[in-house]
Order: structure tokens, then sequence, then C-alpha cells
């Protein structure tokens, strides 16, 4: 239990409560199981649907139930593997943010920009492209560096978020960005979290 290891598997059994998610992750052979439990809070941010079938990627801990000596996983991160799973996912969160009204908002650009909030990560090649064609227009940049992949990257866009928006009199717009163009590569970006994070801007 002192350490966090990764497993893959096929979500099978998903039942979600209250309490959790409880599901088991099977093998390729389909002949091995692995008992889940995942946090409520965990499964909030990672900002997914799932559904029986879909392939993942958690990480976590061995536990144990004492009072009926049960030995099952505990879900401390979640990742989507696979384009179908991806795909999947994607659309279904599509629906139940659309059902929520979360697409219905549009707002205007302003026309003159002096000061933009650019979130995105330091070291990809995004960021430079962005401030290349901003800062030679006279446009302030402030950049907000995040993880853009892996299972924390949707918590670390959410806090950047909140933090330009405790400082939104000094920017003219917020944007979100990152290379890469595949579902895989934006998992992070359509996340329940992150959306409503932006809808809440």
């Amino acid at each position: 239990q002192d350490f966090e290891v990764v497993v893959r598997g096929e979500v099978s059994g998903l039942s979600n409560h209250p309490t959790g998610v409880y599901f088991s992750l099977q093998d390729e052979d389909k002949k091995a199981l692995l008992q889940c439990y995942m946090p409520p809070f965990v499964y909030k941010a990672a900002g997914v649907v799932l559904e029986d079938g879909m392939q993942v990627q958690v990480g976590g801990q061995a536990s144990m139930y004492k009072p009926k000596g049960r030995f099952s996983f505990l879900v401390r991160t979640l990742e989507l593997t696979g384009e179908g799973t991806i795909q999947k996912a994607y659309e279904l969160l599509k629906k139940q943010l659309k059902a929520q009204g979360l697409f219905d908002r549009k707002r205007e650009l302003p026309d003159c920009l002096s000061r933009v909030a650019l979130v995105t990560s330091a070291t990809g090649a995004v960021q430079a492209d962005f401030r290349n064609n901003l800062i030679k227009r006279g446009i302030k940049i402030d950049l907000y560096n995040v993880l853009v992949e892996g299972a924390r990257a949707a918590a670390d866009i959410v806090g950047a978020l909140q933090r330009v928006y405790a400082r939104a009199s000094q920017y003219d717009v917020v944007v979100l960005v990152r290379g890469g163009c595949s579902l895989e590569d934006l998992q992070a970006f359509n996340s329940e979290p992150v959306a409503k994070t932006l809808f809440a801007s």
C-alpha cells in the first residue's frame, strides 16, 4: 500500500453509487478480474462517463476490506485508453453537457485585446506560436503553466482557470490551448470539470 501501481483493462460490472463507483477490470483474455473501488471525488475529477466495455488505465493501491477479508483495488486516477473508448466517452459526455445547457451560451470576442491569460503547457510549441503571433501585435500575455495530458491534467487546468478568474478584471480573454489533434491528446480538455469551469467564467 506504500506505492501506486497502474493497471489496464476493460470495465465490467459497473455500479455507480453515492458512496463511490464499483467495477471490475478484466484482462484481454477475460480470464482475470480485479475488483475496483473509486471514491466519488476521484470519479468526478476524472470528468468522464464510464460504461461497461470501456478500456481504461487506473492508478492506485491494493486495498483490503477487513470485515469481509475482501481484496480490491483503490482507484486514485483514471484515464481512458483506446480510440473507441475515448470516442464513446466523448459522445456520452457531450450529450450530457448539452442537456445541461453548457453549449447554449456564446460570447462575442472583444474588438480590441490588450491582455490575455494563456492556459497551456510552458514547454509546448503551441504557446510559442501563440506568443509569436500576439506579442508582435502589442498584446500582453500571462502564461498559466499546466499539465495538458495525463490523469492529473484536468484538475491542473481547472486550478489554473480558477486562478485566472480571481484576477479576471486584468484580462480581456482567457485562452486554453494545446498542440495535437487526436481525441486521446484532448482527453483532459474534454472532461466535465474543465467544461463546467469554462462555463462558469
